[in-house]
Formats: structure tokens, C-alpha cells, sequence
């Protein structure tokens, strides 16, 4: 595996040594149009996440444009949804599903489970919708503290679906929700500095192979 470390705070440079991780970011249309070309030559990014939906009706404005010119610029891309608790799973799944138009070789999608109030049997509905329909099972984001909390802590998902974790902090790893032995991606900072991104941008980590649409 080719990955890159961060070694000067937030800002990934361009090193291979032991223990490393492979690099990437994910955007919305807060990071506005990035020069995907730009953050490509850099090397320094081996994959990317773009919001696409959010609850049953909202679509991000600069998702497709994401989409397209990462698949065109061989940048391996993924696609995420923020679940709302308050909306109904079903309709949610129907709106990410058509607007993300997943391709094989996409990384698997994920869920942003943050805020709100609900229960996880609409999660997983979300969810098994999604897996249905494109035969791989959706990542759930999280950070421990909301999982705990408004989660109850649940170990429901942790034996089917991979976790990426949002830490910030300069722990050597992040501390995981109940029931998870170990995180696929972690987004340790959320104010990274990226050639081609104007402004601030999350960085995540894999700790191996990204998992790849089918």
C-alpha cells in the first residue's frame, strides 16, 4: 500500500514511512468548487467523500460536479448522506440513492449519524435500504460522544457495518463507540490545508483498503 503520513499539525505532506495511513478528505458545498485537478497532482490525497443529500429533500449543490471530476480524475470518491432522525428513513434512502447514482468502483457510501433525536431502528431501516440496493454496506459516521449519548451506546450496527470516526485530538487512535474493535476511517481534523481547496477542509484516514462498490 502507497500512503502518506501527517507530520506538521494539520497540513499533509508528502512522506512514506512506517504505520502510515492512506490520506483523504471529504467536502460539501462548503468547500465551494475545489480545483480537483490541483488536489490530484498533489499526491498527497488518495481518496474523497462528498455530501450528496441530506434528510428526504435536500441535495448538495456542488455534489455532482464533485462526483464527476473525481471519477474522471481517478480519485477514488465515496458519497455521503446526513441521516435526520426526524425524517422518514425510507423517503431519506430514496433521496441519496437517487442523487448519489453510486457506480461499481465508488467507495462504499456512508451515513453522517450526529445530531437529532431517534431511534436506531430508522438508522438501520436507512441503511438496509441502501445496502439493497447497491449490494455493500454502508459506513456509519459518528463520534463516540453522540454515539454514547443520544445512541444509548448501542452495538446493534458495530458486527455489520465499518465505522469512520470523528476525532480531534492528538490521541495516537480515537476512542470507539460500543461494540466496534476498530475504525475504518477516522477524520482527525476538520481545519486541514489541501492544494486545490480554498480554506479549511476535513481530513480523514483508512486504516486499510478502502471498501469498494461491487
Amino acid at each position: 500500500m502507497t500512503c502518506h503520513r501527517v507530520v506538521r499539525g494539520e497540513e499533509l505532506v508528502d512522506e512514506i514511512d512506517e504505520g502510515c495511513y492512506v490520506n483523504g478528505i471529504d467536502v460539501s458545498a462548503y468547500q465551494s468548487r475545489p480545483d480537483w485537478a490541483t488536489v490530484k497532482r498533489s499526491g498527497l490525497v488518495q481518496f474523497a467523500y462528498a455530501k450528496a443529500t441530506e434528510g428526504a429533500g435536500f441535495i448538495d449543490e456542488q455534489y455532482a460536479r464533485n462526483a464527476r471530476i473525481c471519477r474522471e480524475q481517478a480519485i477514488a470518491f465515496g458519497a455521503y448522506h446526513v441521516f435526520r432522525f426526524d425524517v422518514d428513513a425510507a423517503a431519506q434512502a430514496s433521496n441519496f440513492l437517487r442523487t448519489a447514482a453510486i457506480k461499481p468502483g465508488d467507495l462504499a457510501p456512508a451515513a453522517d449519524v450526529e445530531s437529532g433525536q431517534g431511534s436506531a431502528g430508522a438508522l438501520a431501516t436507512f441503511l438496509e435500504l441502501v445496502e439493497r440496493e447497491i449490494k455493500t454496506a454502508p459506513i456509519i459516521y459518528t463520534n463516540a460522544a453522540f454515539w454514547e449519548g443520544t445512541m444509548g451506546g448501542t452495538d446493534a450496527f458495530a458486527g455489520r457495518y465499518s465505522l469512520w470516526i470523528a476525532q480531534y485530538d492528538d490521541a495516537p487512535a480515537p476512542t470507539l463507540p460500543a461494540g466496534w474493535k476498530a475504525w475504518r476511517l477516522w477524520q482527525y481534523a476538520s481545519t486541514g490545508n489541501v492544494p486545490g481547496i480554498a480554506g479549511d477542509v476535513d481530513l480523514d484516514r483508512s486504516n486499510g483498503d478502502l471498501v469498494r462498490v461491487p
